[in-house]
């Protein structure tokens, strides 16, 4: 399930991957990733809002974001990548790309 049950039962989130799992060029496991929140093999993200204009890059943003959080540099790169390339405009992308080069926990950037 994707809305945990808080104290009395009260649903306490959604999660916001599920708008995601429609959108159109992921990947069979990008998809797995988006699937099944909380329990995905990244977590989940809270529902926040940002603007964005296309689904795909939308969902791609989220995987991004998930896997900064998760230090998975390689695969946050390649989400972020791919949400700039279905939507050159999403500024948070931009941030999720410059984030995965900095790793402030290790004091090093990785500066292509």
């Amino acid at each position: 399930s994707c809305a945990p049950e808080g104290p009395r039962g009260r649903m306490v989130t959604s999660c916001v991957e599920s708008i995601f799992l429609g959108a159109p060029g992921l990947q069979a496991w990008e998809s797995n990733l988006l699937r099944d929140c909380p329990t995905s093999a990244l977590g989940s993200v809270a529902s926040f809002n940002f603007s964005y204009t296309n689904a795909t890059a939308g969902a791609h943003f989220t995987l991004g974001l998930k896997a900064l959080h998760n230090f998975d540099y390689d695969l946050c790169e390649h989400e972020f990548e791919a949400a700039l390339a279905a939507e050159p405009t999403l500024f948070l992308a931009w941030w999720g790309r410059a984030m995965c080069n900095a790793r402030p926990i290790w004091n090093v950037e990785d500066i292509p």
